[in-house]
């Protein structure tokens, strides 16, 4: 993690929604790990866990204007977002065997 930086949880909103290059490494740094553990409790495959890591990030940049802090911190929603991508991964999974 980047020991350097620190952001409140409104300027991390702020400086997303800006797409601010240091906000989101800040954020990935941050944030990664307990992702990877939610979508690990998921999907035990730590290839396909990476993959839907790598998803759940794009989506959460993709959709960062959306955001709204009434629904929840940042970091929950970006787990909302693995947890369902995930899920989704899974089912896939289980329609294929």
């Amino acid at each position: 993690m980047r020991d350097e930086i620190n952001f409140t949880q409104q300027q991390l909103v702020f400086a997303l929604k800006a797409n601010q290059r240091t906000a989101f490494e800040y954020f990935y740094d941050y944030s990664s790990p307990g992702l990877y553990g939610i979508i690990c409790n998921i999907i035990p495959d730590q290839i396909i866990a990476q993959q839907v890591l790598h998803e759940t990030f794009i989506e959460f940049w993709q959709n960062i204007r959306s955001y709204d802090s009434k629904s929840g911190s940042v970091f929950n929603w970006a787990l909302r977002i693995a947890r369902q991508k995930a899920m989704d991964r899974a089912k896939i999974s289980q329609l294929g065997d």
